[in-house]
């Protein structure tokens, strides 16, 4: 499949991203693709993405997505939850959102990630499906290079999420993250998305920002001291 730019402020969207969802594939099928060389990137991560307001002053929106990268064979495979944030967390989040302001996971909220990151519940997103294109920077197209918001990136990561009927769900999302720079507890950079809402013509609404990825295995271990007193406060943690 071809990926292309279809505005500076969208970004890169599949070809005819504006046609119906796909409805014939099981929930969550995930597939993706890499071209040219890419960092490392394994492990279990959190990316917040912070979306921009008008004025810019301020955020308009704070978003949270869990993912799974893996290299089988070598070759990266990313896979994008489908399941629930630990109740402090997704109220911190619900809490930024609420009164608009700038917000950063704690290592305690990591480390708490990183420890339920197996059994976090299942949820029903109504995702049918995700394309995920991981590019570095010696393999981008003109579109990419040209893009504004992707100057100086070393790798572009690209999400198609298209939904199932029904439900009032959108027809799809696209998700851009464009890896500025490196971080030790992963990476942070430009964002961009799209999303598509089911109306008689389709019109991508489209926002612009920033992110962070958290890789957990970065994340300090919890200390003797802490996890004694996790036991007392009745956390239960081991």
């Amino acid at each position: 499949m071809r990926w292309l730019l279809v505005g500076p402020t969208v970004g890169l969207i599949l070809a005819g991203a504006f046609s119906s969802a796909r409805c014939g594939e099981p929930p969550a099928q995930q597939t993706t693709q890499v071209a040219g060389t890419v960092p490392d990137l394994v492990g279990r991560w959190l990316v917040v993405a912070e979306v921009e307001g008008p004025t810019k002053t301020e955020p308009a929106a704070t978003t949270a997505a869990l993912w799974d990268v893996s290299a089988p064979g070598g070759t990266i495979d990313v896979t994008r939850r489908q399941v629930g944030l630990p109740p402090d967390l997704k109220q911190a989040v619900e809490r930024a959102n609420k009164e608009r302001t700038h917000w950063e996971p704690s290592v305690r909220q990591l480390q708490d990630l990183r420890d339920a990151w197996q059994n976090l519940p299942v949820i029903d997103t109504g995702v049918g499906h995700v394309e995920t294109k991981v590019t570095g920077s010696d393999a981008f197209d003109s579109v990419m290079k040209g893009e504004e918001r992707m100057k100086g990136a070393r790798f572009i990561i690209q999400q198609i999420v298209d939904f199932l009927p029904g439900g009032g769900r959108p027809i799809k999302d696209v998700y851009i993250y464009g890896g500025l720079e490196e971080r030790p507890d992963g990476w942070s950079g430009s964002y961009m998305s799209a999303g598509v809402a089911p109306s008689p013509v389709p019109i991508p609404i489209t926002l612009n920002g920033t992110f962070r990825a958290y890789r957990l295995e970065s994340i300090p271990q919890r200390g003797l001291l802490a996890r004694i007193l996790d036991v007392f406060s009745g956390c239960g943690r081991r």
